[in-house]
């Protein structure tokens, strides 16, 4: 799917995501996927999925959100001292306080772009992520991320839902 930068989404990420992390119905209790981390090839033209979790583990969840977390911002780029932009699709599940405590979930999209990303690169992933979330559809919560600190799990509740407690 060409998006307005001229990158294109692969299908695979837009099936993916529909199939294994944003699926309802009689398959929900099915254990899904938690997570995928997307990137832009390196010849620009293509969005593309990097890596995915892979449910089949039985991890925590505190556990399955730092290998994200991981995964998305500390991806070493070819110069030292300097860390790859990519993009993270999470399904966050937390609960929100009242009389009756209800769980939830949203679907979190992040675009992580550091600022030792090069000027092009950031260009490229600034300009990719808005038709990124259209062409996966139902990303609820958007994060841009360009310090460590906005891809801590507090910070996502937070963003999630101001009365969020008890992530993990």
């Amino acid at each position: 799917m060409p998006i307005s930068s001229g990158i294109t989404v692969k299908d695979e990420c837009i099936t993916t995501f529909r199939d294994k992390i944003n699926s309802v119905g009689p398959s929900r209790n099915v254990k899904k996927m938690k997570w995928m981390i997307l990137k832009v090839t390196d010849d620009l033209k293509e969005i593309e999925i990097e890596s995915v979790h892979d449910p089949a583990k039985d991890d925590s969840d505190k556990s399955i959100y730092e290998d994200f977390r991981t995964r998305l911002s500390e991806k070493p780029g070819p110069k030292a001292d300097t860390i790859l932009p990519r993009y993270g699709i999470y399904k966050v599940d937390y609960e929100i306080p009242g009389d009756i405590v209800r769980k939830t979930d949203k679907i979190v999209g992040f675009s992580w772009v550091p600022a030792s990303t090069q000027r092009e690169l950031k260009v490229v992933y600034s300009t990719s992520y808005e038709a990124l979330k259209s062409a996966l559809g139902n990303v609820q919560v958007s994060i841009q991320a360009d310090e460590p600190s906005e891809v801590e799990f507090k910070y996502v509740l937070k963003e999630c839902d101001r009365t969020a407690v008890n992530g993990f």
